[in-house]
């Protein structure tokens, strides 16, 4: 694993807040592992600090037989959203504003929660993104940007997430997430259906 190597100093200082700063001598002695994020870990190996580097950025593409506008739509539009990603993606869409992903029954709370960073109607759309009772940790929250291409007739969507925590739950289910969830969008707008249940529950799990 390709990693950071610091010397052993008096104080090391990962992510935001006090609690954040850590005696490293003293901290990785009681603890090999210290977990304050944006890292997953910090290790004490060969008399160096060790911290694994962010985990890159996710990075899926497709190419969508639907103009950029209809692309858009399914993006932004709640009841859309609910069609083919079981959620309803809930917001004004302008900068600065809120935005939640909310289960398709009232009874659901919201999954994920953000703001929206930048709107570029139809071609870019940069959101915020984290856990609801993660959102006040800088170091939890990530950022997911949908960029639309024209090509003719056609769209080329490109969903980027970045800022990920290594080997965090929000890693590991956007891995498998994205791809799912952007085949059925393009699913619904190619053969007007999407996944069935079964099909879907199988990639949520």
């Amino acid at each position: 694993m390709s990693a950071i190597r610091l010397p052993i100093r008096p104080v090391v200082k990962i992510g935001e807040g006090p609690e954040c700063t850590v005696q490293a001598s003293e901290a990785l002695a009681a603890n090999p592992m210290v977990t304050c994020s944006p890292y997953s870990r910090m290790e004490n190996i060969g008399g160096a600090i060790v911290l694994p580097e962010p985990a890159a950025d996710f990075v899926h593409t497709i190419y969508i037989a639907a103009s950029v506008d209809q692309v858009w739509n399914e993006l932004s539009d709640d009841k859309m959203t609910r069609a083919y990603w079981k959620h309803e993606s809930v917001s004004d869409w302008k900068v600065g504003s809120r935005w939640e992903h909310v289960g398709a029954t009232p009874e659901h709370p919201v999954d994920i929660c953000g703001e929206v960073l930048e709107v570029d109607p139809p071609h870019r759309l940069l959101v915020s993104w984290a856990f609801p009772h993660e959102a006040n940790v800088p170091a939890k929250v990530s950022r997911v940007t949908f960029e639309l291409t024209p090509l003719g007739p056609d769209t080329k969507l490109v969903v980027i997430h970045s800022g990920l925590e290594p080997n965090s739950d929000m890693q590991c289910g956007v891995t498998d997430g994205w791809p799912a969830v952007v085949s059925n969008l393009k699913t619904l707008l190619k053969m007007g259906k999407v996944f069935s249940d079964e099909q879907w529950k199988s990639v949520e799990a």
